[in-house]
């Protein structure tokens, strides 16, 4: 999809949201070289709104509340030529929301582009792939945010009006319901949970709020984000993961709203005390004041980078 600025005039460069894992990612085709058929202006290069494309699509994820887990290089040749960390386009996760200016990030990631590739003052505007948490927004939202982010901003639309079912979408979908894609799964991702929660159980602890749940009601998180860890990390799984309920501790502690101290105290940010109701019932009730049994020296070390890094203080 190509975007439209925010005077409403469709630029060339293409861009899409898919599925990744259990996330989201966007794609934001290469630059260069001859333009495809579908492109509306031949006598243009390829994606010839390269960068400007990727300031406005970050300053519109940035309105969003948007984090960029991870940021590669994602083109065939990278790929089959480059080990995932020499991809990196960025050295950690950044929340766009505490950015002044997207348009730095933008050149940062275009710069560090140069690096993939035969020479150091390479290309630096080839296919990318950015891992996105966006509020509000699922591994089944692609489509939704691909077209969100296409549209320009409506400077005058009130923080309810964005909130609820937008105006300009139909109550029936009458696009393409299943589409192909390419997309990375975690190897891991089976035994971490089968660790955690047996197949045979039927009920599971959460390690946050201590509930005990039907096994569907809890998944398998990991106490340091996977795109930080190493593959060494990754395996270890008695030391990187936890298990976490969908009622509230893991999307909490995704977010940085709880924490886990030295020692296994939960820390609760001021931030969520300032939830609405009844997420901060669920808080007092549940977790202020807990101290996890999850906590160990092994795993201290991802706790303590989900303090350092994540939690919100």
């Amino acid at each position: 999809m190509r975007p439209n600025d925010d005077d409403g005039i469709q630029l060339n460069a293409v861009f899409s949201v898919e599925r990744s894992g259990s996330g989201l990612a966007l794609f934001l085709e290469s630059a260069g070289g001859q333009p495809p058929l579908s492109q509306p202006r031949q006598d243009l290069p390829r994606n010839s709104d390269y960068e400007p494309v990727l300031v406005l699509l970050l300053g519109r994820l940035r309105s969003l509340g948007a984090t960029i887990v991870d940021a590669q290089v994602f083109s065939k040749t990278a790929l089959q030529d480059f080990p995932e960390a020499d991809r990196k386009l960025l050295s950690e996760a950044v929340r766009l929301g505490n950015l002044a200016d997207v348009a730095t990030l933008a050149d940062e990631m275009t710069r560090n582009q140069s690096k993939v590739g035969k020479s150091a003052d390479g290309n630096r505007r080839k296919r990318i792939r950015l891992v996105l948490e966006v509020p509000g927004f699922g591994p089944k939202d692609g489509q939704r945010l691909e077209d969100l982010l296409a549209q320009p901003c409506d400077a005058s639309a009130t923080d309810e009006a964005q909130i609820g079912p937008s105006d300009n979408v139909g109550d029936l979908f009458e696009g393409t319901l299943n589409r192909r894609g390419s997309d990375l799964h975690r190897g891991e991702q089976e035994d971490l949970r089968n660790y955690l929660l047996p197949p045979k159980a039927q009920v599971g602890l959460c390690a946050l709020c201590g509930m005990e749940l039907p096994r569907r009601l809890l998944v398998a998180a990991h106490i340091k984000r996977r795109s930080e860890c190493s593959d060494y990390e990754r395996r270890q799984l008695s030391e990187i993961c936890m298990a976490a309920c969908l009622l509230g501790c893991d999307a909490l502690y995704e977010h940085g709203y709880i924490g886990v101290a030295h020692g296994g105290a939960l820390l609760v940010s001021s931030e969520a005390l300032g939830l609405p109701d009844p997420m901060t019932e669920f808080l007092r009730m549940r977790l202020v004041g807990r101290r996890t049994s999850w906590w160990n020296e092994a795993r201290e070390k991802h706790y303590a980078w989900h303090r350092t890094k994540v939690f919100l203080g």
